[in-house]
C-alpha cells in the first residue's frame, strides 16, 4: 500500500516515503494540509510542504497515527499485540492514555479514535474484569472518563467536535447497534431523533463536524448504506449571523435574519433557504426567494 492525498484542484497525488520504505499509509489531515501517517512499519511521519518527515520511530511495534488536530497533537494506536494501546504525541513527547479502572498504569485495552482542537480525545476502553467490555471513553488532559451509558452492554465513542459533542455507537444487548450522540452529559439515540417512517436504522456514527452534521452507516429499508444526518434547527428562520465554525443563528429572528435573506436572494446553498418545510424534516428548495423573506418576517421574535 502507498500513501496518497486528494484535492479538488490537483486530484490524487502519491506521497513520498522515507528512504528504504516500500509502503505506508496516510491516515489523518488538518485543515492546513498537514498529513500524518506511517512510512514502513516502524516510522510515524508527517507530510508538509517540505516533504516527508519522521517524528517517531520504534523497533518492534507499529504505532500508527489515527487523528491530528490543528496544533499538531497526534493520537496514535498500536495495532500489534493481543491488547490494543493508544497514545498521544504532544511536542515530541509520547504519553500513554490511561484506562478507566485500576490499575491505571496498565497500557492495554484502550483505543482512541479522534481528537478536537481543545485536545479532547475520544475512543473506548475496556471495563473492569470479569466483564471487560468496551466503554465509550473521553480523555481530557490525558485523564480518562467513562461515558458508558447506563443499561447498555457495549459502547464506543468515535468522533468529537470542537463543541465537545461526541458520536459513536452503543448496544443494549442482543440485536443491532444504535448510533448515539453525547452532549453535555446527555445521550441521544439517533434512531429516536429521526422520522421512523423514513425507513432508516442508524447503527454506527463515525464522525461529527462543528455544524453538527453526522456521518455513519446503517440500513435503509434493509439495505446497508452510509448516511449523512443534518440537524434540523428548531427555529429555521433564525439564519443569521453565520459563524466560522459552520453554525448560524442566535435564538432570535430579527433584522439580521431579514438582511441575510435579502443579501442571499437567488442563492442555492444558504441557511436562509428556510421554506418550504419538507417531509423528510429538512427545509428549503435550493433557492432563497420571496417565500423565505415572508417566513422570516412571520417568525420575528425569540425562537420557541
Amino acid at each position: 500500500d502507498l500513501p496518497w492525498k486528494w484535492s479538488l484542484a490537483e486530484g490524487f497525488q502519491e506521497l513520498p516515503l522515507l528512504s528504504g520504505s516500500t509502503h505506508g499509509s496516510a491516515t489523518c489531515v488538518t485543515d492546513a494540509g498537514l498529513i500524518a501517517g506511517r512510512s514502513g512499519l516502524t516510522s510515524a511521519v508527517l507530510w508538509n510542504d517540505t516533504g516527508v518527515n519522521e517524528f517517531l520511530s520504534w523497533k518492534t511495534q507499529t504505532r500508527e497515527p489515527v487523528a491530528i488536530n490543528e496544533s499538531g497533537t497526534i493520537v496514535l494506536h498500536n495495532f500489534f499485540g493481543s491488547e490494543p494501546q493508544s497514545f498521544v504525541w504532544i511536542d515530541g513527547e509520547v504519553i500513554p492514555l490511561p484506562g478507566i479502572y485500576a490499575p491505571t498504569g496498565s497500557l492495554s485495552n484502550r483505543r482512541a479514535y479522534d481528537i478536537n482542537e481543545s485536545g479532547v480525545i475520544v475512543g473506548e476502553a475496556r471495563s473492569e474484569p470479569p466483564d471487560g467490555v468496551p466503554h465509550a471513553t473521553r480523555w481530557i488532559n490525558q485523564e480518562s472518563e467513562d461515558l458508558h451509558p447506563r443499561n447498555t452492554a457495549v459502547s464506543s465513542a468515535r468522533s468529537v467536535n470542537d463543541h465537545g459533542r461526541i458520536v459513536g455507537y452503543l448496544k443494549f444487548g442482543v440485536g443491532n447497534e444504535d448510533a448515539f450522540i453525547w452532549d453535555k452529559g446527555e445521550v441521544g439515540i439517533l434512531n429516536e431523533l429521526i422520522d421512523p417512517t423514513l425507513g432508516w436504522e442508524l447503527f454506527f456514527a463515525t464522525a461529527i463536524n462543528n455544524a453538527g452534521d453526522i456521518v455513519g452507516w446503517g440500513h435503509l429499508k434493509g439495505e446497508a448504506t452510509g448516511f449523512l444526518l443534518i440537524p434540523v434547527p428548531p427555529c429555521p428562520a433564525d439564519c443569521a449571523p453565520f459563524y466560522t465554525d459552520g453554525t448560524w443563528g442566535n435564538d432570535v429572528v430579527n433584522i439580521d435574519d431579514l438582511l441575510a435573506v435579502v443579501n442571499s436572494f437567488g442563492e442555492s446553498d444558504s441557511p436562509c433557504d428556510v421554506t418550504p418545510a419538507n417531509p423528510d424534516g429538512t427545509f428549503g428548495n435550493n433557492e432563497v426567494n420571496i417565500d423565505d423573506l415572508l417566513s422570516v418576517i412571520n417568525a420575528f421574535g425569540p425562537c420557541p
